[in-house]
């Protein structure tokens, strides 16, 4: 099911197998965040101050700062690649996990000249063979 944690809310998009399902489903995922605390707060939020005002207040503060310029940068690279951005211990994880590569590969693909040569492709074996024929 796919979702989206937002700082106050879920967004989720659910497709009911029948009439009134997804209205039993929010009851009983209700029920159960009550009963259960599924959701607690982040170590680093509770961090912040001791006082929920307070807290809310630096964060707040926090969050108007923003994001410079550089590392603004590195997260649209990240975006455009389609790779995971954190620390390089996230993502040595998530290559873990996933089984992919998560580093940022160079902008564009190759230029055809610098392969041509290169054993194994399609070019090395055209030029081997013209020269066998000629």
């Amino acid at each position: 099911m796919p979702y989206a944690l937002m700082t106050n809310h879920v967004h989720l998009l659910v497709s009911p197998a029948s009439e009134g399902a997804v209205s039993r489903m929010m009851q009983m995922l209700g029920r159960r965040y009550v009963a259960d605390r599924l959701v607690t707060p982040h170590a680093a939020w509770l961090a912040l101050d001791v006082d929920p005002a307070s807290r809310g207040a630096r964060y707040a503060a926090w969050v108007s700062e923003g994001v410079d310029a550089v590392e603004t940068e590195e997260i649209r690279a990240h975006l455009v690649q389609g790779k995971v951005y954190g620390s390089q211990r996230f993502r040595r994880h998530i290559e873990s996990l996933a089984g992919r590569c998560a580093e940022l590969g160079p902008r564009g693909r190759p230029r055809l000249i610098q392969r041509a040569n290169e054993p194994g492709t399609f070019w090395a074996a055209v030029q081997r063979h013209l020269t066998k024929t000629i």
